[in-house]
C-alpha cells in the first residue's frame, strides 16, 4: 500500500484545510500517550504561530494512505542549542497499516526537508521507550543514540 508524506505549507490552500486535522492529530497523541504536562492550548497557539511566522522552520506533516485519508503526523520544527540549530522532533506517529518500505520512502521527504534548512542533526521527544525508537529510526537509516533522560520532579513550596 503506496503511502504519501505531506507538509503542511502554510502557503498552500490544501494544507489549510488540513490544519485542523493535524491538530486533531496533535491533541489525541497527548491525550493518547498520557502527557498531562501538555498545556495543550499554548502548545497549538505556540504551534500556529510558528507555523505562520517561520513557516520554512515549521516541519508539519500528515502521512497520507492511497485514499488520502490521514494515517499518521509528524510535528517538528528548529531549535537552538548552544548556538547549535537542529530540528526538534516533538511528535511522530505513523498508524500500523503501512507495509515495510512505504513508510521509508515516504519518510525521505521529511529527511530532504531537513537537508533544505542546512541541518544535520535531530532530537526526539517521544513517549516511547529509547531502545524501541532507535530501532525504528534504525528501518529508516538513521543512527542515533539516547543522551539523555527527562525526569520531572514536583517541588514544593518551602516556607
Amino acid at each position: 500500500m503506496e503511502i504519501t508524506i505531506r507538509r503542511l505549507d502554510s502557503e498552500s490552500p490544501w494544507a489549510w484545510s488540513m490544519y485542523p486535522v493535524f491538530e486533531e492529530r496533535v491533541k489525541e497523541f497527548c491525550n493518547r500517550h498520557l502527557m498531562t504536562e501538555t498545556n495543550q492550548p499554548e502548545l497549538l497557539k505556540e504551534m500556529r504561530v510558528r507555523w505562520l511566522f517561520s513557516p520554512e522552520k515549521a516541519g508539519y506533516w500528515l502521512v497520507l494512505r492511497p485514499d488520502n485519508s490521514v494515517g499518521g503526523h509528524i510535528v517538528a520544527w528548529t531549535a537552538k542549542l548552544w548556538e547549535k540549530e537542529y530540528v526538534f522532533c516533538y511528535q511522530w506517529e505513523m498508524d500500523n497499516w503501512f507495509e515495510r518500505g512505504s513508510v521509508e520512502l515516504a519518510f525521505k521527504d521529511f529527511i530532504r526537508w531537513i537537508n533544505s534548512l542546512g541541518l544535520d542533526t535531530m532530537e526526539f521527544h517521544t513517549p516511547h521507550e529509547a531502545k524501541l525508537f532507535t530501532r525504528h529510526l534504525k528501518r529508516f537509516g538513521i543512527e542515533s543514540a539516547k543522551i539523555r533522560s527527562v525526569i520531572r520532579a514536583k517541588i514544593e513550596k518551602v516556607t
